[in-house]
């Protein structure tokens, strides 16, 4: 499901910041899409560790983005030989996106969609750009 954020009058680059909790291996990127569809996505971040968090990284400005929609996707992979082990780790993965720039100000963003396909978990965050 699709949050937002207001980039609005302003006329900043917008910067995103993106914090994944696992004791798993992880990688994510960061991509913005044409909400009408009607045009390809274009990867603007990734991780650069197996924490699979960004750092605070600069995603495009303010007319680039507005009226399109920033993903982020993030695959943990998690180990060991106990499915149930894994299944409990698999629940406590999480993730928070800040955005800042625009004219909503910092906002973060707690409640990614989540899937769970032993051993891996994938989240993602929608976030429409107005």
């Amino acid at each position: 499901m699709a949050q937002n954020y207001t980039i609005g009058a302003s006329t900043a680059q917008i910067t995103l910041e993106l914090n994944v909790n696992t004791i798993g291996l992880a990688a994510s990127r960061v991509f913005y899409l044409d909400v009408a569809g009607t045009g390809a996505g274009k990867a603007v971040a990734h991780s650069v560790d197996a924490t699979g968090d960004i750092a605070t990284a600069p995603v495009g400005n303010f007319s680039t983005l507005k009226g399109m929609r920033l993903a982020t996707f993030t695959k943990i992979s998690l180990i060991g030989a106990d499915a149930d082990a894994r299944q409990t780790e698999a629940n406590n993965c999480t993730a928070e996106c800040t955005i800042d720039g625009g004219d909503g100000g910092i906002k973060t963003y707690t409640n990614p969609d989540k899937t769970y396909l032993d051993p891996n978990v994938f989240l993602s965050f929608s976030i429409d750009m107005q």
